[in-house]
This record gives structure tokens, sequence and C-alpha cells, in this order.
């Protein structure tokens, strides 16, 4: 671990970056397609995935360095309600920025696997499994780790711009929607590294951005389900 923390805080906030999207989301990932694949009917998934979250969190989350870089100070209920407050209203902003280019450009926001086949149950636990992996670890990844390490050696507002510039990348799509998800992707990087510098918490982050990804989601859902 030393010879961890000698090395550069961008080498170290990337390896971080890695490793956590590598551990955090893939094995869960894995597992849902597996689920699809294999028992479509059965939503065993998402009892599997929340133990993983826990061992791995549990481990991000104990005292230490894992801890302090984590970015996990306790709140108060005020800037708890402040926090959720800003993090929602802009999350807001950019949602409906996005959404209002993407039908600009005709082009599709999210899309689930096919209904057919898959029970109700089976989809609702990936919607699930997707929203909680992508809230909890990628706000670990970037806003906590990554933020935190480059704060130390380039001061806050290099740290949040960094930080959200390598968010933007990690989304990188294909086709017209490239144009739309990058800079949108940035904003929502700066908003969330912006709290959580300030109420030195990704809570609030992981909170907003799970409700926000869930809600799509099932949005996109009850739009494809048959009626």
């Amino acid at each position: 671990m030393d010879r961890f923390q000698r090395l550069p805080a961008v080498v170290q906030g990337l390896s971080l970056v890695i490793l956590v999207s590598v551990v955090g989301i893939l094995p869960p990932t894995i597992l849902d397609e597996v689920g699809f694949r294999l028992t479509p009917r059965v939503p065993w998934v998402l009892p599997a995935t929340l133990l993983w979250m826990w061992m791995i969190w549990r481990f991000l989350s104990h005292q230490g360095w894992w801890r302090e870089h984590l970015c996990v100070r306790t709140l108060s209920w005020q800037d708890w309600l402040l926090a959720i407050a800003v993090l929602t209203a802009g999350t807001l902003v950019i949602h409906v920025s996005r959404m209002a280019v993407l039908r600009l450009l005709n082009v599709s926001d999210v899309s689930l696997p096919a209904l057919p086949g898959i029970s109700t149950s089976v989809l609702l636990s990936s919607i699930l499994v997707t929203s909680l992996t992508a809230g909890l670890f990628e706000e670990a990844a970037y806003r906590g780790y990554l933020r935190s390490l480059l704060q130390e050696r380039y001061g806050v507002g290099m740290s949040i711009v960094l930080s959200a510039l390598v968010f933007m990348f990690a989304h990188l799509s294909r086709g017209r929607e490239f144009f739309v998800v990058l800079p949108l992707a940035f904003l929502f990087g700066c908003l969330y590294g912006a709290v959580a510098w300030k109420t030195g918490s990704i809570w609030p982050g992981i909170v907003v951005h799970t409700t926000y990804n869930l809600t799509r989601l099932l949005d996109k859902y009850m739009h494809l389900a048959p009626r």
C-alpha cells in the first residue's frame, strides 16, 4: 500500500476507478446476463448481487486509507436535505436537456432486453441491480476515490473537472447520441463532484444517482411492457 500511495495522484485515482468498476460493477453485470439466459423466470440475481455489494462496500468503507478517500462523512439532516435538493434539481435539468436533444435527433435514450420469455420479476430485478451497482460504485470510484485523490494534488476545482472528464469518457457511446451523452455526462460529473466536495460525502450522490437510474429504467419498462 505504501508503494501505491507514492504513485502520482492521477495514476492512483484511475487505478481505483478501474478496480472499483471491475470488482463492484462487472460481477453483477455478468450475473445479470447469466440470469437472463439460464433462468429467465427466477430472480435469483438480486439477492446474490446485494450480498456481493455488501461485501465489497464493507471492505471499501472500513477504517483507514480506503474509508478516508471514499468520502462517506456522516451528514446532518440539514446537509442531507440541501444536498438532495441541489442534486435532484441539477439532475432534472440535465435529464430534460438530454431527452430534448435525443428527441430532436430521434435517438433512443436507454434500451432494455427483449420482454418475451423474461418474467416481470427478473426484469425488475435486473433494473434494480443495474441502478444500485451504478449508483453506488460509480459514485465511490469517480466522486469518492478519484476526486479526493486529485484534490490532494491539484486542488478542489481541478479535481472536480478532471474527475468529471474521466466520468464523461467512461460513458463513450456510438452514433449521434455521442454528442449528447458526453457533454451532459461531464455536467453530471461536475455537479455530483461539487456536492461531494462541499458535503465531504458521496452518500447524497449515491441516493440521487441510484434513484435517477431506477426511474429512467422503470419508465422505459413501463413504455415497453404489454398493456
